[in-house]
């Protein structure tokens, strides 16, 4: 019982980096590293699945246009993404966090 009291706890503080990040991320001209960071930010903020949550980085980065963007050296930031398909015609839903999630290389 404890350990969940611990990651709860853990969870606001990530929650509140994610929305400064995004507001920053928001921002235009927002280098491909700030990008980076929100999205790994909001990745593990939204871990539990916290809708309230991604429903208020959504409205952050509303303004944005959507975007994929390869880092340097780094992964895919996708930028308000609804659904991704690879050449296979593989769909996969876009977290939210369309506001910059880093894709993972699947």
């Amino acid at each position: 019982m404890q350990e969940r009291a611990d990651a709860s706890a853990d969870a606001k503080p990530l929650s509140e980096l994610a929305v400064q990040a995004t507001t920053l991320r928001a921002l235009p001209g927002a280098p491909s590293r700030l990008i980076e960071a929100t999205a790994a930010l909001q990745d593990l903020a939204l871990a539990e699945g916290d809708e309230a949550l991604a429903s208020d980085l959504r409205d952050l980065q509303a303004a944005l246009p959507a975007d994929i963007t390869v880092a340097d050296d780094g992964p895919y930031l996708l930028t308000n993404a609804e659904t991704l398909t690879d050449w296979q015609a593989f769909i996969e839903a876009a977290r939210a966090i369309v506001a910059g999630e880093a894709a993972s290389e699947r």
